[in-house]
């Protein structure tokens, strides 16, 4: 028998194999067999997933998420790596992008989300995902959704320049959070990340859902104002210009220069018009006379300076100060750090100190 037919008995034997091993249902869980399926039939083994999501709040630790709150969306992105049933040698070299598979609704902290792991018809296929979690205000209207017109025409690629509308309310501080996980083939590269095995019926995956803005504090001294002054002036407006009103889906990676030195970040906002940015404004009650006030707004990252107006009034509206700065100032804002800016009797210092601990919300 020649080499030839000898090859092709192999891998029909192969095949035959891989058919047996690979024969689960779509709906059943990982090990179990199908014996039922139908010569040509989708076979599929399905790994169920579960995510335990962490989110930040007023404080400075992770905990759950707080569903009364938030409204919380799951987009799932599936690549894909396949070889034919018989005359394949290999996988395939290369994944292919990842597309959007679904996106669904979140309503607990624990949960479970089933995923294909491989299939079999007339290719063997494998299957690997990035999960990008959204959580935002109930009834912001924010999340993205995406068009599909073909099965799988919203490539990732596509998601980190898919944009929608930051929730920004005036005189209230809302934000939107998010993160992406990776559940990579048992096949990947690099296994340091999160491992979508098969050996094991659960997979566990931690979700951390960071704020996507930051903020911009102006801490009032109380010289600012004259002593007489300082009693009558009740309220601080304070109104931040040239700030993003849109954000990406997907993570976009970017070098932004802090203090001299570089570092990356992951942002989703970009700006090509003047309508891609926006003003904000946000009233604080005001107590000179008790000391120096810090107060604090927060707006998607802005790496190409704020301008920011204050100004100190009485309830009647009659102004007692009132200052600004433009953009030349270079008063930035950074994904989750809080940016500090004094004013004084003398002015504005623009000694820019940054938090260091990272930011993780709005002040009580």
């Amino acid at each position: 028998m020649t080499k030839k037919w000898i090859n092709m008995l192999g891998g029909m034997c192969m095949a035959a194999l891989l058919f047996v091993l690979s024969g689960c249902g779509k709906e059943d869980l990982v090990g179990q067999t199908d014996s039922s399926a139908e010569e040509g039939a989708v076979v599929s083994t399905v790994v169920p997933v579960t995510f335990h999501l962490q989110g930040e709040d007023l404080s400075r630790a992770l905990k759950g998420v707080d569903f009364k709150r938030f409204d919380v969306k799951a987009y799932i992105f599936q690549a894909e790596k396949k070889k034919t049933l018989i005359w394949g040698s290999s996988w395939d070299e290369n994944w292919n992008n990842y597309n959007l598979e679904r996106y669904i609704d979140i309503t607990t902290d624990e949960f479970q989300i089933d995923l294909v792991s491989r299939e079999k018809n007339t290719y063997y296929h494998k299957y690997q995902y990035k999960v990008v979690f959204l959580a935002a205000p109930k009834g912001s209207f924010v999340f993205p959704k995406p068009y599909k017109v073909l099965e799988y025409d919203f490539p990732y690629d596509d998601a980190l320049t898919n944009q929608f509308y930051w929730y920004a309310k005036e005189n209230a501080d809302n934000a939107v959070y998010r993160d992406v996980v990776d559940i990579l083939s048992n096949d990947a590269d690099n296994y340091d990340d999160i491992a979508f095995t098969e050996e094991s019926d659960i997979n566990d995956v931690w979700v951390k859902l960071y704020h996507q803005d930051g903020e911009f504090s102006l801490n009032v001294k109380q010289n600012t104002l004259s002593e007489g002054d300082r009693v009558k002036a009740t309220k601080a407006t304070i109104t931040i210009g040239n700030v993003y009103k849109k954000m990406y889906l997907a993570e976009k990676e970017i070098s932004v220069e802090i203090l001299g030195e570089d570092e990356i970040f992951y942002t989703q906002c970009k700006t090509d018009k003047e309508d891609d940015v926006q003003t904000l404004e946000k009233t604080f009650d005001l107590n000179l006379a008790s000391g120096d006030q810090p107060l604090t707004i927060h707006s998607l990252p802005q790496y190409e300076g704020i301008t920011c107006t204050i100004r100190m009034h009485d309830d009647a509206g009659h102004t007692y100060y009132e200052n600004s700065f433009g953009t030349d100032a270079g008063v930035k804002i950074f994904p989750n750090k809080r940016t500090n800016v004094s004013l004084s009797a003398t002015g504005f210092d623009f000694n820019i100190q940054l938090e260091d601990d990272k930011w993780d919300g709005p002040r009580q």
